[in-house]
């Protein structure tokens, strides 16, 4: 078959960027009008246990030329301190209407995202929002960020004419309560199951004695499991690290100099993912309050590697035809007892991480649409105590055979101080029809471990990790 001239060429471009154009048109959002405002802060404690916000949601005739939805929306999260450990207190507002319309049956019920939403015309009006201290509880205090949507969507590319739709909020009598002064997110999976962000605190003037700053930790969102995969440690010089939960409010300690002077210190949140299933993935917001602190406190994020102590082996040659699957390769993982120090691990079990590359040689030909690469998992040696970790689990994954690397967690329970000898099984295979094979696979695949010191900020010195295959019958 002859190819285009240049003109038909240029007009089959034409005409693919019209289609295209044509699609995108076609597949636009709905238009939308409305806003989003962040409330002031609260603070409810014993002795102060009620507090109250008011908004007030407004839209013009305009507005209300044939919307395909009206939504309100109210989105708040508690921060807790002091309290009793077990898990944060429920804390539940109450939505009062003042002015306008009733609202209908439904009123304000929780969303896929845990916020309170209300739809419909009735939504507009004036309202309070009122929190209450949990009666049972009788210390502790609790800050509550939260805000407040409004959006009105037409099926159309652009809403009507001069149509106007916002919310606003009124100003608390009390407005005392910490305030953010830094924000940031922190996200975890198994190519980045460590993660340390370190923060330089820098304050041009005393803090006073009853000067406060405080680390705040929003709700973990982990998929597939819960939060009790995820660990979070604050570090700090000069005090031992703690362990944080979500939800909560945890007071940084000021040094003594900065009660003094103008003066700067650091600090760092070290987030761990624990669990061997390679597509987990999870994440927090988190952020610094500062309360009772006359002088603006600067915050400034600062980059910083981990040292990390890392291993390879290589597992040779693996050869695969179609449908076919390779022997297991046992490998074994021995970690000194110089590399499982008190100061690095006296809180828990280290992060073990694994990275196998496939390496595909030069006999390989590429696998078609339909033929993957299938890499299994098992760990032989993990405790049976574990949450999610059968003693001996297949975990599997099917990257593309050009692929990045697979990146996954080493279930273990090895203690500080104390050598530590692992195990970890592999098996290839492909998976695809038949005839979407017609060469050979050949990969020369390797395994690089790693171990990573986020607390300490060091190897340890004579600290040794050694991976090894080991051949058996």
């Amino acid at each position: 078959m002859s190819r285009p001239s240049g003109l038909r060429a240029v007009a089959t471009t034409i005409a693919i960027v019209v289609a295209l154009i044509a699609t995108l048109a076609t597949s636009r959002e709905p238009a939308s009008i409305g806003n989003t405002v962040e409330g002031y802060p609260l603070l409810l404690t014993p002795e102060r246990p009620l507090a109250a916000v008011g908004f007030v949601f407004e839209a013009n005739a305009a507005a209300f030329e044939e919307p395909i939805r009206i939504l309100l929306a109210f989105d708040f999260e508690p921060f807790w301190s002091d309290v009793p450990t077990g898990g944060a207190p429920t804390l539940t507002p109450d939505l009062i209407k003042i002015i306008g319309p009733p609202l209908g049956e439904r009123g304000f019920i929780e969303s896929r995202s845990e916020d309170l939403v209300c739809f419909g015309a009735d939504c507009l009006g004036t309202y309070q929002a009122r929190f209450r201290w949990p009666p049972d509880l009788h210390t502790g205090s609790v800050r509550v960020e939260w805000s407040v949507r409004a959006d009105i969507s037409y099926d159309r590319s652009d809403p009507p004419e001069g149509a106007r739709a916002q919310v606003r909020v009124e100003r608390p009598v009390d407005i005392d309560a910490p305030v953010r002064i830094f924000e940031g997110e922190i996200r975890l999976d198994g190519e980045q199951p460590i993660v340390r962000d370190t923060l330089r605190v820098r304050s041009e003037a005393p803090i006073p004695e009853k000067g406060a700053l405080a680390v705040e930790l929003g709700e973990f969102y982990v998929n597939p499991f819960g939060p009790d995969v995820v660990f979070v440690t604050l570090v700090q010089d000069d005090t031992s690290p703690q362990r944080l939960r979500p939800s909560t409010s945890t007071p940084l300690d000021i040094p003594k100099r900065c009660r003094n002077g103008p003066c700067s210190f650091s600090l760092s949140l070290v987030t761990e993912l624990r669990t061997p299933e390679n597509d987990t993935a999870g994440g927090f917001r988190w952020g610094l309050t500062s309360q009772g602190v006359p002088a603006p406190v600067e915050v400034t994020p600062e980059e910083q590697a981990l040292p990390v102590l890392t291993d390879r082996v290589s597992l040779g040659i693996v050869h695969l035809k179609a449908q076919s699957e390779s022997d297991r390769y046992h490998v074994a993982i021995r970690v000194s007892e110089a590399a499982l120090p008190l100061a690095e691990f006296g809180h828990s079990e280290p992060v073990i991480q694994a990275v196998l590359s496939f390496n595909p040689t030069q006999k390989t030909l590429e696998f078609p649409d339909e033929g993957q690469l299938e890499v299994r998992f098992w760990f032989p040696s993990t405790p049976t105590d574990l949450r999610h970790h059968p003693p001996f689990e297949a975990h599997r994954s099917r990257p593309n055979l050009n692929g990045d690397p697979v990146s996954f967690i080493v279930p273990n329970n090895c203690g500080s101080d104390v050598a530590c000898k692992l195990e970890l099984i592999l098996r290839f295979a492909t998976t695809g029809p038949n005839s979407s094979f017609e060469g050979p696979i050949e990969l020369e695949p390797t395994l690089d471990v790693l171990i990573a010191y986020p607390i300490t900020d060091r190897v340890p010195e004579g600290a040794v990790l050694e991976v090894a295959l080991e051949r058996r019958a």
